[in-house]
């Protein structure tokens, strides 16, 4: 798989009913979706980073992006993220697509890495591997996801995916497959009663708080 191209999408917004513009909030003085950036531009043998916007969004959440260096900054559908993530990655011509997300700054390099290795060396040619932080161990914030550009395209093309399927992208994916998906887990230290995601005011003080106090493990890559 050497010579396949991997594309990391960051999906982000402004509209949020909890947290509105919350992808603008500052962390030690530096926006949240900067963070993800940063962190995500650590992860080894990614060959372009982008962001995934809505069109309805203002020009504030772009210019931001291309402040933190991202390859591109793409506009999608507000409410179809499914379709954002293929269009993303149909124009950056992704062959393997990382998902993450804008409201995880102490997103983990470290598990993102091992994830994507997975995917490229799984014997089983699965197209679907992630940390899936609900059983394996990483705690909610450090999540991300490797998937085909094919099962992507699928997906999208379905024609019994529901609202719910376009709203999380990867659930049709995931129920297609069934069984046939990699799931990277820790090998030690059972992090999964951690929160590190960013949905509320309150999110972001507690992270600010954990961040501050530098109580994740250096293995997390997170310096």
């Amino acid at each position: 798989m050497a010579d396949l191209r991997v594309v990391a999408i960051i999906q982000a917004r402004l509209d949020s009913s909890r947290f509105p513009r919350k992808s603008l909030a500052n962390m030690s003085g530096i926006p949240l979706v900067a963070h993800v950036v940063n962190r995500v531009k650590q992860v080894p043998d990614i060959d372009a980073v982008v962001a995934a916007i809505p069109f309805s969004d203002d020009l504030i959440l772009a210019d931001l992006f291309r402040k933190s260096k991202v390859d591109q900054v793409i506009y999608g559908s507000e409410k179809n993220v499914l379709f954002r993530f293929w269009y993303a990655a149909m124009l950056t011509k992704a062959d393997i697509v990382m998902r993450v997300t804008g409201d995880c700054p102490l997103f983990s390099s470290t598990a993102a890495e091992e994830v994507l290795k997975r995917y490229k060396s799984d014997k089983h040619s699965r197209q679907y591997w992630s940390n899936d932080t609900t059983c394996s161990g990483w705690p909610d914030g450090t999540d991300v996801e490797v998937f085909s550009f094919d099962i992507l395209q699928k997906s999208h093309l379905s024609k019994d995916k529901t609202k719910s399927d376009c709203e999380h992208v990867t659930t049709w994916m995931r129920r297609k497959l069934c069984s046939s998906v990699g799931l990277c887990e820790r090998e030690k230290d059972d992090l999964s009663e951690l929160k590190l995601s960013i949905d509320t005011p309150d999110d972001l003080v507690r992270v600010q708080q954990f961040y501050d106090d530098g109580l994740y493990p250096e293995e997390w890559n997170l310096s």
